[in-house]
Parts: C-alpha cells; structure tokens; sequence
C-alpha cells in the first residue's frame, strides 16, 4: 500500500542514511530501483511495514523498538503468515504446506520480502518431508536472489544486509557444502568472513545476538562434517567464535542457541581453564533443566524466530479500541476528519484511510499518527537509543547514569509531541521519587497528569481497556506499583489490563508484558493468591524460554520459591535448593549483578538454616 502524502518514516531513513554515512544505492540493492528509493526518501512512496523493517535493519536498526500500525488487508496477512510459522514450529507439516500453497498463491513475486519469507518456509517444511537436500537448497537459493541477486560471498563487505539475509546466506552455505555444489573448505571461508564483517559492522548488538550464534553452530556443523575439529587450531579458531556468540547472548539477555553453543563448548573443554569449565557445565546444566521442565524444546530446531514480530497493530482495530475506551462516539470522532459511513468501514476493516483521515482520527484520540513509531517520537535514531540505553541502565540499577541519561533529553527531545511530554516527566518523577525529593502522593499525581496529555484520564475512565502506547502502559504500571497499597480498587483495574494485555502480548514490547506479569504474579503472591501467582508466573517462565529471552526468568522464578515456603509455611525444604541455582545462575549468565547478590543471600540464609523470606 503506497501513500502519496509525507510520512515521518521518509525522515527518520532520510537522517539513518546521512548518520551511517550509506550510499543509497546500496542501501536499495535487490530491493528497489533507484528511482523509487528517491521518491521515498522524498515521502512520496511509502513501502509496506515488511520493506520498512527491512530498510530500517539494513542500516543496523532492531526493529524491536518500533511499533506498526497496518491496513487491515496488511494486518491479515501477517496473521496468516504467524499462523503459518506457528504450525511449522509445531512440525504439523501438512497443514503448513496448505496454508504455504494458499499464501504463496496469492503472493505478488513483486513483494520481494513476503516472497522470500515463503520461501523459506517451503525449505523448513521440505526439511520435515525429508525431502532431497538438493531441493531445499534450490529453494533457498532462490529466496536468496530475491534480495540478494548474484551476490558475491568472497567480497561480502561489499554489501548491505539484514540480519534474515545472512540467515538465509548461512543456509545456503551450509547446504551448498552438503550437497557438493561448494566444498567445505570454501564454504567454510566465506562463512568465517561473513560472520565477521557481521559481529565487526555497526549493527545494533541486539541484532547480532539473533544471528551471530546461529552463524557459529552452522560453521561447527560444517567442521564437524568436513572432520577439521581434530584440528587444535581449528578448535581453538572456533571457541573464540562460540565464546563471542555467548557473549552476545549474555550482554542482550537472549538465549538463540544457547544450549548447541554450551554443549559446543563442553565438547572443546581442553581448550578452557577448569574455572571456565565448571562454570559452562552450571549453565548447560540449568538450561538443559529448564527446557525440560517447562517442555520447551532445548534446540533452535525448525524456530521460525527470526521472523518474529511485535507491536504491529491493525490500524482499524486500533481505532475502535481507543474511541471506545475515551468514550468518544462514532460521529464525534468523524466529525471535520471523515464521514461516518467512512469511519465505520474503516472500523471494520473495509476501508484504508488515507493519510489525512488517519492522521485527524489519531490526533483526536492522542495518537501520533506515523505507520512506524518508537516510544519516544524522533527521526534521530541516536535519541531513541538514548532512550534505550535509559532503560537498560534503570534495570541494571545503575541510576547514576539514568538520571545523567534524562539531564541529556530533557534538552534534546522534540516537546512539541506529548508522548515525548509525557515519557520526560515519568522519567524526572522516578528520578525524584528515588532521591525522595517528592512524595508517593505526588509523583502518582503527576504520572496521572501526564497520562491526560495524550487523552487518558486514570480517575475519570470507567475501564481501560483498548489500545495503550507504551508509555502509557509504563505509566500506569508505575502509578499501580506505588498505590497497590493504598488503593486496591485502583489496582485491581489495573489487574484487569493486565489480563488483557496478556491476550494482545505478541502485539505489545514483550519486556513491557514481561515487567508487568512479574509485578502482577508477586501481587496477586503476596496477597495469598498463591496458585493464581503460580499459574502466571510458570507461564512466563515458558514463553520466555519460547522466545529466548532472559530477562525476567529469574523474578519469576523466585516468586515460584517464594509461594512453595509460604505456601507450605516452611523456609527450609530440600527441592528450593534447586529452583534457588537456576534462578541463581540465570542471573549470572546475563550478568545481572544486583539481582544474583538479591539471590547469593537468599541462598546463604537458606543454607543456614534461617529464615530467608522476610
């Protein structure tokens, strides 16, 4: 869907490209022509959310900081294609190949991204059938020239690539290498050079930590086949290379690979120190613990993950949430924007606004209308990362460098959009409240006034339930956190969107989700609710492991210990000990320093003996 009008998506790449100092044809390589790059760049063109992501990745930019809001046509499409990810993932092979012929039918060759995409799917579902190699890699090969036409692998810094396009680059290595179509020995040269003008470019660590660690297993499967690990200077080369992929995994709190990378690393033991051996075997020890008591597979196996995607909201759907939630009628919303009739079809997914309507509907319900938004609102990506690197430091619990953090964007942000109004004066608020430079009474007051700026009011809204930005999501869980003792009613409504945003979580930032439900199943703990804590907390340790992500596993873990003692009335029991480790070392595997101290405590007081729950 293109939109003649200017969209803020033209500036925010415009500023990217002059930053990353790209030429644009580069940029643009087997996805567009030159002339279209240049009408985009002017905001005459605007690509689908699949080509913006892509764009936006090729410069290094995570696209995990970013919301979408799609056309409804956009929107199912993307629901079929989940769909189709999801039955692979579960190796319910027949069923995939339907809905693949089905999407691949309908599938534009012209849209380069979604047909790369299916082609890798037809690959993982011929891999289930056991089909020949060869025709798998001709499939991949061909989703490799949708992008990448004749694409040189000895001279791959040459190019500009997507963190999927040097997945899809790793498998076609790898299979070429199986088949006979390139032998191991230049295979494995091109892959050690792609991966590292990989790991050395300027993407966003984020992005390689998902590729990276995928990168190195397929090069010791390579060796492995080729009989080059007898070599100690081959294992040597390759444990620098696994030791960079965990690395990755530990800084970003992510888990893709883990357990191939760990056993990888057991198997080279003679390369380690014994210290740097105990400590690998602690980890494939807890990992391959968790995984198999929460009946997640430990291996990457057939995950589709690379094409995850968060925060892509159906713009009709959108609309209609939020209109309902503010109470705003039909005819109020449309009044000088649209006509009714207009606004009800696109309510219902029958009609795509055009850019002015989508922008006039949005402002009336407090929306920045972009099709591509971070929480904080900005075309200088280095403000967002600022904003990013805010957060981290808040949940290292470094505040020092927070508060540094807000001192810079208070004098930099754009004020004149009251997200950005809004997410400063949470951020000053928290700072003050730490410091005690103001009271809980105030600093609720104050979150309250800014959540007004943008159209939601806590004390006057009956329900909150619709669409809630990110920051007004954090909002409301810091007003909830200060009043839960004060005010149960309050809470408890905020208990009630917590329930619904654990039915929209793929479409909300999952630490957003995951931050909240931890909060939620040690409330619901400390109230005596000890199941219902439970049942949300053992959820959240699945679905992150799901993910790969290892952000809050370990809280939730400890809630779980938690409940057992006071559910059992002891402190001391012989099973705490090992929940106890794997919280423990998860911690340590991420590097999280405050909490695994937290934890060292608890650990030391229950191995005295003492009462460690207060």
């Amino acid at each position: 869907m293109q939109y003649e009008d200017n969209i803020n998506f033209h500036a925010f790449l415009n500023s990217l490209i002059e930053y990353k100092g790209v030429d644009t044809e580069k940029l643009a390589y087997g996805l567009y022509t030159s002339s279209m790059m240049y009408y985009i760049g002017l905001g005459k063109r605007l690509p689908d959310y699949l080509m913006r992501n892509r764009l936006v990745e090729r410069l290094g930019i995570s696209n995990d900081d970013y919301e979408d809001f799609v056309n409804g046509d956009e929107y199912a499409r993307h629901l079929e294609k989940e769909q189709l990810e999801k039955l692979i993932e579960e190796q319910k092979t027949k069923e995939a190949a339907l809905l693949l012929d089905k999407l691949l039918e309908s599938c534009n060759q012209s849209e380069k991204i979604e047909y790369q995409f299916l082609l890798d799917m037809k690959s993982r579902i011929l891999m289930q059938e056991k089909a020949d190699l060869k025709e798998v890699y001709d499939v991949i090969n061909e989703s490799v020239e949708v992008t990448m036409p004749s694409i040189d692998l000895e001279h791959i810094d040459r190019y500009l690539l997507a963190s999927v396009e040097y997945y899809l680059l790793g498998k076609k290595l790898y299979l070429a290498a199986l088949i006979g179509e390139m032998d191991y020995e230049t295979a494995t040269r091109d892959l050690k050079k792609m991966m590292d003008v990989f790991f050395y470019s300027d993407a966003q660590a984020i992005i390689k930590s998902k590729i990276y660690p995928y990168l190195v297993v397929v090069l010791y499967e390579l060796y492995k086949k080729d009989g080059r690990l007898k070599k100690i200077v081959e294992q040597k080369q390759l444990s620098q290379r696994v030791d960079k992929a965990i690395n990755l995994l530990r800084d970003n709190n992510r888990l893709f690979y883990v357990v191939e990378l760990l056993e990888i690393k057991e198997e080279l033991a003679a390369i380690y120190d014994q210290e740097e051996q105990e400590l690998n075997k602690k980890f494939l020890d807890v990992f391959l613990g968790l995984f198999r008591d929460y009946d997640v597979p430990e291996k990457m196996g057939y995950s589709c993950y690379i094409y995850e995607s968060l925060s892509i909201y159906n713009i009709g759907q959108l609309i209609k949430s939020r209109r309902t939630m503010l109470g705003i009628t039909r005819k109020d919303l449309a009044e000088g924007v649209c006509t009714l009739k207009t606004l009800e079809r696109i309510e219902n997914g029958k009609n795509n606004p055009q850019k002015a309507v989508f922008n006039g509907l949005l402002s009336k319900l407090g929306i920045n209308a972009d099709y591509r938004r971070a929480e904080l609102l900005s075309n200088d990506h280095r403000l967002i990362d600022k904003y990013n690197e805010y957060k981290r430091k808040c949940n290292e619990g470094d505040y020092a460098s927070a508060d540094e953090i807000v001192e810079y964007l208070k004098h930099k942000v754009n004020k004149n959009y009251p997200e950005n109004v809004q997410i400063l004066i949470r951020m000053i608020n928290l700072s003050m409240l730490r410091k005690k430079d103001i009271s809980v009474e105030r600093f609720v007051k104050n979150l309250k006034t800014a959540l007004k700026l943008t159209k939601i009011d806590v004390d006057e809204l009956p329900e909150i339930q619709g669409y809630l930005s990110r920051s007004e999501i954090t909002c409301l869980y810091n007003i909830v956190t200060k009043v839960r003792r004060v005010n149960n009613e309050f809470v408890d409504n905020i208990v009630g969107i917590v329930k619904k945003i654990d039915d929209d979580k793929n479409h909300l930032e999952f630490v957003i989700y995951e931050t909240i439900m931890v909060w939620c199943a040690n409330y619901l703990g400390n109230k005596g609710e000890y199941l219902n804590s439970d049942i949300i907390a053992k959820k959240l340790v699945a679905e992150a492991l799901m993910k790969r992500r290892n952000v809050l596993i370990s809280k939730s873990l400890y809630v779980l210990i938690w409940n057992m003692a006071k559910s059992k009335g002891n402190y001391y029991d012989a099973c705490y000990k090992y929940f106890f480790t794997q919280a423990y070392y998860l911690d340590i595997f991420s590097k999280r320093k405050k909490h695994s101290c937290f934890l060292r405590k608890k650990i030391s007081k229950y191995e005295a003996r003492q009462d460690w729950l207060s």
